[in-house]
């Protein structure tokens, strides 16, 4: 196999601003990339839409560019046309929390309803950003987490004994996507989800006793974001804010 022929996968990124389209191998290396814009339509009371055959056309605008080795990006890794047929498979990504109300052929009826939309969406960002912030302060903030100096800080210390492993009841990964298994996700986040329990084990088994591995609590969310409020790199822990005044009462000349 010549690297012309090499497999490639056509990664699509649908932002707000639009879309970015890359050529990725399979050792993660990009080898082309392009991006088009779309329009944004803000409306009154907090109003916000896209048109999805604006998505569409933007899409493939770009695709086709960058296959073409014509992309707009001047510092595009690409200098020539690709090897369509080395493209084997399709990664598609998109903006969060959107509506496109379509006909029965597929056809969009009206523009999209997107994320930046506050005229119905307001209670259920502020309900989707309260838990990704509760998930992302209890991964990572407690007082058995050891946080480093710049000058202690090694990949290992960072990936195994910066974050945890949190146990949820049965069934509740499928929806949070297995993202309380997180200590692997810091080793490789090209660990795919389903692959992050059996990684996590496979980690205990290299490194016993080295992952922080317990049960997630309510409780001990609410214990870790009273307790931990200013750390100490010097002493390796956390304080409340009283301890920390009473510290510095003491330490003061």
């Amino acid at each position: 196999m010549t690297a012309a022929d090499a497999p490639l996968v056509l990664a699509i990124d649908l932002g707000t601003g639009g879309p970015k389209v890359a050529l990725v191998d399979l050792e993660g290396t990009i080898v082309a990339h392009d991006h088009a814009r779309v329009g944004l339509t803000l409306l009154p009371q907090g109003g916000a839409e896209q048109d999805p055959d604006e998505w569409w056309a933007a899409i493939t605008t770009a695709t086709r560019r960058m296959l073409s080795g014509t992309t707009i990006d001047q510092s595009a890794i690409n200098q020539g046309a690709i090897n369509k047929a080395a493209i084997t498979a399709v990664s598609v990504t998109s903006q969060w929390m959107g509506a496109v109300p379509v006909d029965a052929s597929g056809r969009a009826l009206m523009n999209a309803i997107i994320w930046l939309d506050a005229r119905t969406v307001v209670l259920p960002f502020l309900g989707f950003a309260w838990v990704i912030g509760s998930a992302v302060h209890v991964h990572h903030i407690a007082p058995d987490i050891r946080w480093w100096k710049k000058s202690e800080w090694t990949k290992f210390k960072g990936q195994m004994e910066g974050t945890t492993v949190l146990r949820v009841p049965k069934g509740v990964n499928f929806f949070l996507h297995w993202i309380m298994i997180h200590v692997p996700h810091h080793v490789d986040m090209r660990v795919p989800m389903y692959h992050l329990e059996a990684a996590a084990e496979a980690i205990e088994t290299a490194f016993p006793g080295t992952v922080i591995d317990k049960p997630l609590r309510f409780s001990d969310l609410r214990h870790n974001a009273k307790a931990c409020k200013l750390y100490s790199f010097d002493e390796g822990r956390w304080f409340t804010y009283a301890e920390g005044r009473r510290r510095l009462a003491t330490t003061s000349p």
